[in-house]
Protein backbone atom coordinates (compact mmCIF):
# COMPACT_ATOMS: atom_id res chain seq x y z
CA UNK A 1 0.00 0.00 0.00
CA UNK A 2 1.23 3.51 -0.62
CA UNK A 3 0.54 6.73 0.91
CA UNK A 4 -2.04 7.95 -1.39
CA UNK A 5 -3.81 5.07 -0.86
CA UNK A 6 -6.49 6.88 1.28
CA UNK A 7 -10.02 8.02 1.89
CA UNK A 8 -12.12 7.10 -1.01
CA UNK A 9 -10.67 7.97 -3.94
CA UNK A 10 -7.82 5.41 -2.92
CA UNK A 11 -10.16 2.86 -1.67
CA UNK A 12 -11.42 3.20 -5.05
CA UNK A 13 -8.19 2.54 -7.01
CA UNK A 14 -6.92 -0.43 -5.27
CA UNK A 15 -10.71 -2.09 -5.56
CA UNK A 16 -10.45 -1.10 -9.48
CA UNK A 17 -7.19 -2.43 -9.82
CA UNK A 18 -8.24 -5.35 -11.92
CA UNK A 19 -12.31 -5.20 -12.23
CA UNK A 20 -14.70 -6.44 -14.46
CA UNK A 21 -17.13 -4.66 -12.83
CA UNK A 22 -15.72 -1.14 -13.51
CA UNK A 23 -16.37 -1.83 -17.77
CA UNK A 24 -19.50 -3.57 -17.29
CA UNK A 25 -20.94 -0.61 -15.96
CA UNK A 26 -20.26 1.64 -18.89
CA UNK A 27 -20.95 -1.79 -21.50
CA UNK A 28 -17.03 -2.05 -22.67
CA UNK A 29 -14.50 -4.16 -23.27
CA UNK A 30 -12.77 -6.21 -20.21
CA UNK A 31 -9.57 -4.83 -18.61
CA UNK A 32 -5.88 -6.66 -19.92
CA UNK A 33 -3.44 -6.31 -17.41
CA UNK A 34 -2.52 -4.14 -15.01
CA UNK A 35 -3.31 -0.27 -14.79
CA UNK A 36 -1.10 1.53 -17.56
CA UNK A 37 1.57 4.32 -16.15
CA UNK A 38 -1.01 7.09 -14.03
CA UNK A 39 1.93 10.16 -13.55
CA UNK A 40 2.82 12.63 -16.33
CA UNK A 41 5.47 15.33 -16.58
CA UNK A 42 4.19 18.03 -18.25
CA UNK A 43 5.30 20.42 -16.93
CA UNK A 44 4.25 19.13 -13.27
CA UNK A 45 2.82 15.96 -12.49
CA UNK A 46 0.15 15.15 -12.89
CA UNK A 47 -2.01 12.26 -11.96
CA UNK A 48 -4.52 10.08 -13.75
CA UNK A 49 -7.01 8.03 -11.82
CA UNK A 50 -6.97 5.04 -13.51
CA UNK A 51 -5.69 4.15 -16.91
CA UNK A 52 -5.69 0.35 -18.81
CA UNK A 53 -5.24 -0.93 -22.20
CA UNK A 54 -9.07 -2.99 -23.02
CA UNK A 55 -9.38 -6.37 -24.92
CA UNK A 56 -10.00 -4.63 -27.99
CA UNK A 57 -7.01 -2.45 -27.42
CA UNK A 58 -8.65 0.93 -26.89
CA UNK A 59 -7.26 2.72 -23.87
CA UNK A 60 -9.84 3.25 -21.22
CA UNK A 61 -9.11 6.34 -18.50
CA UNK A 62 -11.35 5.95 -15.58
CA UNK A 63 -11.81 9.09 -13.31
CA UNK A 64 -13.62 8.73 -9.77
CA UNK A 65 -14.98 11.79 -8.36
CA UNK A 66 -17.04 11.94 -4.97
CA UNK A 67 -17.81 15.38 -5.76
CA UNK A 68 -18.44 17.61 -8.77
CA UNK A 69 -17.89 21.35 -7.50
CA UNK A 70 -16.33 22.19 -10.95
CA UNK A 71 -17.56 20.25 -14.22
CA UNK A 72 -15.58 22.36 -16.92
CA UNK A 73 -12.25 22.60 -14.67
CA UNK A 74 -12.61 18.41 -14.72
CA UNK A 75 -13.20 18.67 -18.80
CA UNK A 76 -10.44 20.48 -19.26
CA UNK A 77 -8.59 18.27 -16.42
CA UNK A 78 -9.55 15.33 -18.83
CA UNK A 79 -8.83 16.72 -22.05
CA UNK A 80 -5.36 17.24 -20.89
CA UNK A 81 -4.74 13.73 -19.72
CA UNK A 82 -5.96 12.88 -23.12
CA UNK A 83 -3.56 14.96 -24.55
CA UNK A 84 -0.65 13.31 -22.66
CA UNK A 85 -2.09 9.62 -22.82
CA UNK A 86 -1.92 10.57 -26.69
CA UNK A 87 1.56 11.62 -26.46
CA UNK A 88 3.09 8.63 -24.26
CA UNK A 89 1.70 6.06 -26.57
CA UNK A 90 1.98 7.89 -30.01
CA UNK A 91 -0.24 5.29 -32.45
CA UNK A 92 -3.24 5.14 -33.41
CA UNK A 93 -5.45 4.07 -30.39
CA UNK A 94 -8.77 4.70 -29.19
CA UNK A 95 -8.67 6.78 -25.77
CA UNK A 96 -12.19 5.97 -24.24
CA UNK A 97 -12.94 8.66 -21.10
CA UNK A 98 -15.47 8.37 -18.19
CA UNK A 99 -16.33 9.35 -15.15
CA UNK A 100 -17.33 7.23 -12.10
CA UNK A 101 -19.49 9.80 -9.53
CA UNK A 102 -20.10 8.59 -6.24
CA UNK A 103 -21.03 11.16 -4.47
CA UNK A 104 -24.50 11.35 -1.52
CA UNK A 105 -24.77 14.55 -3.11
CA UNK A 106 -27.11 15.54 -4.77
CA UNK A 107 -30.23 14.04 -3.49
CA UNK A 108 -32.19 14.08 -6.79
CA UNK A 109 -29.61 11.54 -8.98
CA UNK A 110 -31.59 12.75 -12.18
CA UNK A 111 -29.48 16.28 -11.64
CA UNK A 112 -25.88 14.25 -12.72
CA UNK A 113 -25.22 14.91 -16.53
CA UNK A 114 -22.55 13.38 -18.14
CA UNK A 115 -19.70 16.11 -19.37
CA UNK A 116 -20.30 18.28 -21.83
CA UNK A 117 -17.80 20.38 -22.51
CA UNK A 118 -17.72 22.87 -25.54
CA UNK A 119 -14.84 26.11 -25.72
CA UNK A 120 -15.05 27.87 -29.40
CA UNK A 121 -14.59 30.83 -31.07
CA UNK A 122 -16.71 32.73 -33.42
CA UNK A 123 -15.77 30.51 -36.35
CA UNK A 124 -16.33 27.71 -34.65
CA UNK A 125 -13.06 26.42 -33.96
CA UNK A 126 -11.63 24.93 -30.33
CA UNK A 127 -12.43 22.03 -28.43
CA UNK A 128 -15.61 19.77 -27.61
CA UNK A 129 -15.56 17.40 -25.06
CA UNK A 130 -17.92 14.55 -23.86
CA UNK A 131 -17.08 11.63 -21.32
CA UNK A 132 -20.42 9.47 -19.64
CA UNK A 133 -20.70 10.49 -16.12
CA UNK A 134 -21.97 7.38 -14.08
CA UNK A 135 -23.93 7.20 -10.78
CA UNK A 136 -22.49 4.76 -9.16
CA UNK A 137 -24.64 4.69 -6.46
CA UNK A 138 -27.58 3.41 -8.98
CA UNK A 139 -25.39 0.66 -10.91
CA UNK A 140 -27.47 -2.49 -9.56
CA UNK A 141 -25.64 -4.86 -7.07
CA UNK A 142 -26.21 -8.06 -9.91
CA UNK A 143 -23.05 -6.54 -12.13
CA UNK A 144 -20.66 -6.94 -8.75
CA UNK A 145 -22.15 -10.38 -8.02
CA UNK A 146 -21.68 -11.06 -11.66
CA UNK A 147 -17.75 -10.78 -11.47
CA UNK A 148 -17.27 -13.03 -8.70
CA UNK A 149 -14.29 -11.34 -7.77
CA UNK A 150 -13.67 -10.17 -4.13
CA UNK A 151 -12.71 -6.59 -4.50
CA UNK A 152 -15.75 -6.05 -7.09
CA UNK A 153 -18.38 -7.27 -4.53
CA UNK A 154 -16.47 -5.01 -1.80
CA UNK A 155 -16.40 -2.67 -4.27
CA UNK A 156 -20.35 -3.04 -4.27
CA UNK A 157 -20.36 -1.44 -0.64
CA UNK A 158 -19.43 2.01 -2.24
CA UNK A 159 -22.52 2.26 -4.52
CA UNK A 160 -25.93 0.90 -3.68
CA UNK A 161 -24.52 -1.78 -1.35
CA UNK A 162 -23.40 0.98 1.14
CA UNK A 163 -27.36 0.94 2.42
CA UNK A 164 -28.19 -2.87 2.14
CA UNK A 165 -27.33 -4.51 4.84
CA UNK A 166 -28.33 -7.63 3.39
CA UNK A 167 -25.74 -6.87 0.74
CA UNK A 168 -22.96 -6.25 3.01
CA UNK A 169 -23.91 -9.75 4.96
CA UNK A 170 -23.45 -11.26 1.97
CA UNK A 171 -20.81 -9.85 1.12
CA UNK A 172 -19.19 -10.66 4.75
CA UNK A 173 -19.52 -14.49 4.19
CA UNK A 174 -17.90 -13.97 1.27
CA UNK A 175 -14.81 -12.31 2.88
CA UNK A 176 -15.52 -15.27 5.82
CA UNK A 177 -15.19 -18.65 3.23
CA UNK A 178 -11.43 -16.92 2.45
CA UNK A 179 -8.02 -18.21 3.83
CA UNK A 180 -4.73 -16.49 4.61
CA UNK A 181 -3.57 -13.57 2.51
CA UNK A 182 -6.24 -13.43 1.17
CA UNK A 183 -8.95 -13.11 3.56
CA UNK A 184 -6.44 -10.74 5.21
CA UNK A 185 -6.38 -8.57 2.48
CA UNK A 186 -10.64 -8.70 1.99
CA UNK A 187 -11.21 -8.38 5.34
CA UNK A 188 -8.70 -4.82 5.32
CA UNK A 189 -10.43 -3.17 2.43
CA UNK A 190 -13.86 -4.16 3.83
CA UNK A 191 -13.39 -2.56 7.19
CA UNK A 192 -11.59 0.56 5.39
CA UNK A 193 -15.22 0.41 3.04
CA UNK A 194 -17.09 0.34 5.56
CA UNK A 195 -15.24 3.34 7.50
CA UNK A 196 -15.49 5.63 4.57
CA UNK A 197 -19.32 4.93 3.82
CA UNK A 198 -20.06 4.77 7.69
CA UNK A 199 -21.02 1.21 7.94
CA UNK A 200 -20.10 0.94 11.70
CA UNK A 201 -22.43 -1.92 12.28
CA UNK A 202 -22.65 -3.66 8.85
CA UNK A 203 -22.60 -7.56 10.53
CA UNK A 204 -24.93 -9.24 12.00
CA UNK A 205 -23.28 -11.42 13.88
CA UNK A 206 -22.27 -10.51 17.22
CA UNK A 207 -18.70 -8.70 17.57
CA UNK A 208 -16.98 -9.87 14.38
CA UNK A 209 -16.66 -6.56 12.57
CA UNK A 210 -14.88 -6.15 15.89
CA UNK A 211 -12.43 -8.40 15.39
CA UNK A 212 -12.01 -7.43 12.29
CA UNK A 213 -10.75 -4.17 13.12
CA UNK A 214 -8.38 -5.48 15.90
CA UNK A 215 -7.19 -8.01 13.29
CA UNK A 216 -5.99 -5.31 10.44
CA UNK A 217 -6.06 -1.73 12.01
CA UNK A 218 -2.13 -2.06 12.12
CA UNK A 219 -2.03 -2.07 7.84
CA UNK A 220 -1.10 0.64 6.09
CA UNK A 221 -4.27 0.93 4.74
CA UNK A 222 -6.40 1.04 7.53
CA UNK A 223 -3.83 3.21 9.46
CA UNK A 224 -4.30 5.83 6.37
CA UNK A 225 -7.97 5.46 6.15
CA UNK A 226 -8.42 6.72 9.89
CA UNK A 227 -6.07 9.33 9.43
CA UNK A 228 -7.97 10.42 6.72
CA UNK A 229 -11.38 9.92 7.97
CA UNK A 230 -10.03 11.83 11.09
CA UNK A 231 -10.87 15.07 9.39
CA UNK A 232 -14.36 14.45 9.50
CA UNK A 233 -14.83 12.57 12.46
CA UNK A 234 -13.16 15.30 14.44
CA UNK A 235 -16.71 16.43 16.76
CA UNK A 236 -17.73 20.31 17.02
CA UNK A 237 -15.79 20.68 20.11
CA UNK A 238 -12.57 19.44 19.13
CA UNK A 239 -13.07 21.45 15.94
CA UNK A 240 -13.05 24.36 18.35
CA UNK A 241 -10.07 23.56 19.85
CA UNK A 242 -8.22 22.90 17.22
CA UNK A 243 -9.68 26.28 15.40
CA UNK A 244 -8.35 27.93 18.95
CA UNK A 245 -5.17 25.97 18.33
CA UNK A 246 -4.62 27.84 14.80
CA UNK A 247 -5.31 30.79 16.10
CA UNK A 248 -3.16 30.79 19.29
CA UNK A 249 -0.10 29.28 16.93
CA UNK A 250 -0.55 31.86 14.58
CA UNK A 251 -0.88 34.72 16.77
CA UNK A 252 2.46 33.45 19.42
CA UNK A 253 4.59 33.76 15.95
CA UNK A 254 3.18 37.17 14.82
CA UNK A 255 1.55 35.05 11.24
CA UNK A 256 -0.96 37.19 9.66
CA UNK A 257 -4.32 35.22 9.82
CA UNK A 258 -7.97 36.01 7.49
CA UNK A 259 -9.61 39.37 8.57
CA UNK A 260 -11.54 38.53 11.91
CA UNK A 261 -10.19 34.99 11.83
CA UNK A 262 -9.66 35.80 15.62
CA UNK A 263 -13.51 34.69 16.08
CA UNK A 264 -13.32 30.82 16.34
CA UNK A 265 -16.42 30.46 13.77
CA UNK A 266 -14.33 31.93 11.04
CA UNK A 267 -11.93 28.84 11.47
CA UNK A 268 -14.75 26.29 11.85
CA UNK A 269 -16.30 27.47 8.32
CA UNK A 270 -13.16 27.43 6.66
CA UNK A 271 -12.42 23.85 7.90
CA UNK A 272 -15.60 23.01 6.46
CA UNK A 273 -14.92 24.46 3.81
CA UNK A 274 -12.34 23.09 0.79
CA UNK A 275 -10.43 21.60 4.05
CA UNK A 276 -9.22 25.19 3.94
CA UNK A 277 -8.12 25.21 7.41
CA UNK A 278 -5.74 22.16 7.16
CA UNK A 279 -3.86 23.79 4.18
CA UNK A 280 -3.63 26.64 6.87
CA UNK A 281 -1.99 24.70 9.06
CA UNK A 282 0.52 23.66 6.61
CA UNK A 283 1.40 26.90 5.71
CA UNK A 284 2.65 27.72 9.62
CA UNK A 285 6.25 26.85 10.41
CA UNK A 286 7.33 24.49 13.30
CA UNK A 287 4.65 21.99 12.53
CA UNK A 288 6.20 19.70 14.94
CA UNK A 289 5.69 21.83 17.62
CA UNK A 290 1.80 22.93 16.95
CA UNK A 291 1.40 18.85 16.25
CA UNK A 292 2.16 18.45 20.18
CA UNK A 293 0.06 21.90 21.39
CA UNK A 294 -2.51 20.33 19.56
CA UNK A 295 -2.45 16.91 20.97
CA UNK A 296 -2.08 18.47 24.47
CA UNK A 297 -5.41 19.82 24.01
CA UNK A 298 -7.02 16.58 22.91
CA UNK A 299 -7.34 16.77 19.19
CA UNK A 300 -5.44 14.28 17.13
CA UNK A 301 -4.17 16.46 13.84
CA UNK A 302 -4.91 14.34 10.36
CA UNK A 303 -2.39 15.01 7.36
CA UNK A 304 -4.09 16.57 4.71
CA UNK A 305 -4.33 14.67 1.32
CA UNK A 306 -4.38 17.00 -1.91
Amino acid sequence: MTDDTAGEDGIFKLLTWDSPAITRIFDLPEIQGDPLQQEFQRPMKRYVDRLYWLKDRSILNIEHQSSLPDRDALARRMIDYRNMVREKFRQPVIIRQVVVFTGLEPKNRNLIRDLDYVDLDENGNGVRFYAVVKDFLSVPLQVFRESGKIDDLILGILASGRKDPNYIEEVRRRIGSLQGEESRSAKEKFVAVCAITGNNQPIGRGQELDMWIDDVKDTPLIQRIVEVAGKDRINEEGRRVLARAVIYHAVKRHLALPDTAEETEVLLTAYASQEALFRMVEDLPAMEDFADFVKEHGVELPAHTA
